[in-house]
């Protein structure tokens, strides 16, 4: 008997989802938690200064920490509580399983958002192309997936509740949608600060006219974001915040972000038959200048991800546009050859660094004085990493193999420099990274010297001595004559970077 063809839409319009759920699901496996992800292992600590040392055992020890990330992180109580249950207790395959979970159902709930029940094959993979773009750069471990893959969930939730049909809405589940919301205000100050200023020009614009159902969410939400906003951490956190944002890393970081306008642009050129969409699509486009407005102040400090929440409600506004499009095959076709071509890159990124970090502890528990000397190619990969968070792997590594002398981690060229003299030394490790030796008691300046577009324009840009005193920014250890570092030029394609030392 010949199978329905109903049968075959109604499951095969499915299998984007269920691609981007098992991309996921891999790349979360084969990631080595680092950096966030190994220090939400550790019981924060109330001073920011301070390395983390007793490791999450039980539940109890997540409200610790939690009372102290308060005071010296950020007010992310809900959402960091649980980021600690998986970092500290429930492990990184149970995590990759729910996380997977969420990568199925937020382009799912995105689908059901803008184009209801009834959609196909075409439209779910735009969506899952897009939502693809928007979270693969993100790291596969909790800190980073929960508090903005899960974030985005929980906001398409919240707007198919708040924005839905209230007629069927009883005091339970009134009260049960009241919790959530203040959850959700509590997630992420990137959705919260948004998504509140958007909610006070709905409600001008509906002249307090709410629903029982969106006053007490509304409340709740802006309680939960209340709370958030307000906890020291977060200001201690602003207040690191200065000009130095403004860089060209920063810069780099945050460009990617701007693909999002250029398709919600492209959408209201092809709009044709779609119309606006009333108070719901103000409501979006508010959070996403909000969002925009926001980063601008903050100087998109912390890189592209603080554009998620706007960008999202931008993927929002366009589907219903890009979808009825008659362009729709090629520009599908155009998105899988970009995801393709993205996917790649990162699951190189993620297999580079998980081999680099298993050749860290490998080498950790192999060795007798705790110093760990691995490929150069391999150091250069997490040096920045373990630059940021040195106080974090040491805390791991100790926790893993007890007993051990504190690990140093060092590339392998470092073998054979005179580490115990008093001495100045640049060495290329790589074509892009070059190992230092400064002298702590006769110091010379090292310069890096950058030519800027090299064959195209090769402009000579202004020459930048390197500050062995900005410990997270070139140096990783402190030795009895001299401070060790290294420099790695991560933009080869737009920069040729030479470092020399300069003459005395």
């Amino acid at each position: 008997m010949p199978m329905k063809t109903g049968f075959n839409k109604k499951y095969i319009r499915y299998i984007p989802f269920v691609a981007l759920s098992v991309i996921a699901l891999c790349l979360g496996c084969m990631s080595q938690w680092h950096s966030d992800a190994v220090f939400y292992k550790f019981v924060v600590p109330i001073d920011q200064e301070t390395d983390p040392s007793q490791p999450i055992m039980a539940v109890s020890d997540i409200f610790q920490s939690q009372y102290n990330h308060y005071f010296s992180c950020n007010g992310r109580f809900f959402i960091h509580f649980i980021v600690q249950l998986f970092c500290g207790i429930l492990g990184k395959y149970v995590f990759a399983a729910c996380n997977a979970v969420v990568w199925f159902l937020l382009p799912l709930a995105v689908t059901r958002i803008t184009c209801g029940k009834d959609f196909g094959l075409r439209t779910a993979l735009t969506v899952s192309a897009l939502i693809f773009l928007l979270f693969m750069s993100l790291n596969f471990d909790p800190p980073f997936q929960i508090n903005y893959l899960w974030t985005s969930l929980m906001f398409c939730g919240w707007i198919m509740v708040f924005f839905g049909d209230k007629r069927r809405d009883g005091i339970g589940f009134i009260l049960l949608f009241g919790v959530f919301s203040f959850l959700f205000g509590n997630a992420n100050e990137s959705f919260s600060i948004p998504v509140g200023a958007a909610l006070i020009f709905y409600a001008v614009l509906k002249k307090l006219r709410l629903s029982t159902l969106q006053w007490v969410s509304a409340v709740s939400f802006g309680i939960g974001a209340i709370v958030l906003i307000v906890a020291p951490g977060n200001w201690i956190k602003f207040g690191d915040v200065d000009g130095s944002a403004f860089g060209l890393s920063n810069i780099e970081q945050i460009l990617p972000a701007f693909l999002f306008p250029v398709i919600w642009l492209f959408s209201v050129l092809v709009r044709g038959e779609h119309r606006d969409r009333g108070l719901f699509g103000r409501f979006l486009l508010a959070v996403a200048v909000v969002c925009y407005l926001l980063c601008l102040y903050l100087k998109g400090c912390s890189g592209f991800r603080m554009f998620i929440s706007g960008n999202l409600c931008l993927i929002l506004l366009a589907l219903p546009s890009i979808v009825r499009c008659k362009s729709i095959r090629w520009i599908n076709l155009g998105l899988v050859l970009i995801c393709g071509c993205f996917l790649w890159v990162r699951a190189g990124e993620i297999s580079r660094t998980a081999d680099a970090i298993d050749a860290m502890y490998s080498g950790y528990a192999k060795s007798q004085d705790g110093i760990v000397y691995i490929p150069d190619d391999q150091f250069v990969t997490i040096g920045r990493h373990y630059r940021f968070s040195k106080g974090t792997f040491i805390a791991d590594a100790s926790f893993r193999y007890p007993g051990k002398p504190d690990m140093r981690l060092r590339p392998a060229s470092m073998r054979y420099l005179p580490v115990d003299r008093d001495t100045n030394i640049v060495v290329r490790i790589s074509d892009n990274a070059w190992l230092l030796l400064q002298s702590t008691e006769n110091p010379r300046d090292f310069i890096v010297e950058k030519t800027l577009l090299p064959g195209l324009l090769n402009k000579r840009m202004a020459d930048r001595q390197l500050d062995f005193d900005k410990h997270a920014d070139i140096t990783f250890e402190t030795l009895s004559h001299s401070r060790a570092a290294i420099y790695v030029n991560t933009r080869p394609a737009i920069l040729n970077a030479q470092v020399t030392l300069k003459q005395p």
